[in-house]
């Protein structure tokens, strides 16, 4: 494989992420993901939000 493509790829590209306690904070990360991921970066990565409720 070409190591230029390699070095272009995200290690998060494909994986899933758990934000727990997902607030504000959680939300604000998700987004700014979002905006900030290009084709260049691989598959997005699938996120969950886990919020306990007490």
């Amino acid at each position: 494989m070409d190591s230029s493509i390699l070095s272009d790829l995200s290690p998060l590209a494909g994986k899933k992420i758990m934000v727990v306690g997902a607030g504000i904070a959680g939300l604000t990360f998700d987004v700014s993901l979002r905006r900030s991921w290009t084709e260049e970066s691989g598959d997005f990565p699938e996120v969950l939000h886990y919020v306990a409720h007490r």
